[in-house]
């Protein structure tokens, strides 16, 4: 006999200071009480519809839901954050997931943090041991290597069903039940919305001369793209990227790894498959592309610099060159010139030699006197 216990909502209750509840969420004893309020020998089938909460009261449950016989879960709905340890505390043959439930995983955070660096440093450390204790945990449970966990929980990762069976979180998936008149009224409304769909693309093709492009299931053309990136270019069959879906990167399947395009939307791909895209961030984008920028025109000023350096040096260089031959030809002129002598002439009067000195006699005699 197969009985359903169910976790739905939050993982714990959270209290104000006084200690009063605020949120009544799930705790280990509501677990408890319902599995013993069955008969031992029953199987307990874990139903889990929780957005997460409190890491410690999760972990105790999923060790409680570890430790009983024959004890099964399945995700409806939400299944995120500590509630997939919970979903995870079972061997895999003994998980199931309903069709349109998100399966979220990321790393473990904490909100309103207070205190000094000392305080502080020891929930970092905390946080630090409860990350690496999930990775470890979600790597044993599923088999998928620790650097592929590492990126889909700091990408806060949201899996589809089927993702969820490809990486081994859970063995099949189980659809959605609805009443007779439900589903009918739904499948009918879905036909007629492709339908309606797929009647107008078909006229817009005929109207504007076109060919007519197929589509797949969900109604998305099928129309190969590309789209680079600064690690390889992405290509798609269908006319656009989505989450979930399988593509190649450069000609390789089961790619994985971060790839970001010149506008800067990135791609988290995970093994072929589309995990995450994530668009850019307005501000803090302007922000990056100004730093960028302002990196960019510094390095240019810089390269300017480098180049007027060796510019003056270059000149530097030829002016001891040309100074250094002026030297030379002034060194060869001073050793191999003919010096002109000064030569002088003598006055007329040193010419005609010592004047004559004049007696008594020729005085008087000049005077006209005897």
């Amino acid at each position: 006999m197969i009985v359903n216990i169910y976790i739905k909502g939050q993982i714990g209750n959270t209290l104000d200071d006084s200690g009063e509840i605020i949120t009544r969420g799930v705790t280990l004893l509501d677990v408890v009480e319902q599995v013993y309020a069955h008969p031992q020998e029953s199987i307990k089938r874990f139903v889990i519809d929780s957005p997460g909460g409190y890491v410690t009261i999760g972990n105790d449950i999923a060790n409680f839901i570890a430790e009983l016989p024959n004890a099964q879960t399945h995700g409806v709905n939400q299944v995120a954050s500590i509630a997939t340890r919970i979903f995870l505390a079972v061997p895999k043959e003994n998980r199931t997931i309903e069709s349109g439930t998100e399966f979220m995983i990321h790393n473990p955070w904490v909100s309103g943090a207070i205190g000094d660096a000392e305080e502080l440093s020891k929930i970092v450390e905390s946080l630090e041991k409860d990350e690496a204790d999930l990775e470890s945990f979600y790597s044993k449970a599923t088999g998928l290597d620790k650097t592929t966990l590492s990126t889909l929980m700091r990408a806060e990762t949201t899996l589809t069903p089927e993702q969820c069976v490809k990486f081994g979180f859970a063995q099949s998936i189980t659809q959605k039940e609805l009443s007779p008149i439900l589903a009918l009224n739904y499948n009918q409304k879905q036909e007629m919305k492709k339908e309606e769909k797929n009647l107008l693309q078909k006229l817009i093709a005929k109207i504007s001369g076109e060919p007519e492009v197929k589509q797949n299931e969900d109604g998305r053309n099928i129309v190969a793209i590309s789209v680079p990136t600064d690690n390889g270019t992405i290509e798609n069959d269908l006319e656009d990227i989505q989450v979930n879906d399988i593509v190649t990167v450069d000609g390789q399947e089961n790619a994985s790894g971060t790839y970001t395009t010149e506008e800067g939307v990135i791609y988290e791909i995970v093994d072929g498959v589309v995990m995450t895209i994530t668009e850019p961030n307005g501000e803090e984008d302007e922000i990056a592309a100004l730093r960028a920028e302002n990196e960019k025109l510094k390095a240019e000023n810089e390269s300017l610099v480098e180049a007027h350096k060796v510019e003056l040096e270059e000149r530097d260089k030829n002016t001891a060159e040309i100074t250094a031959k002026v030297e030379a030809l002034a060194l060869l002129k001073s050793e191999g010139e003919v010096v002109a002598h000064k030569q002088t002439f003598p006055k007329k009067k040193d010419l005609e030699g010592e004047p004559k000195r004049k007696t008594i006699a020729d005085a008087k005699k000049a005077m006209g006197k005897n």
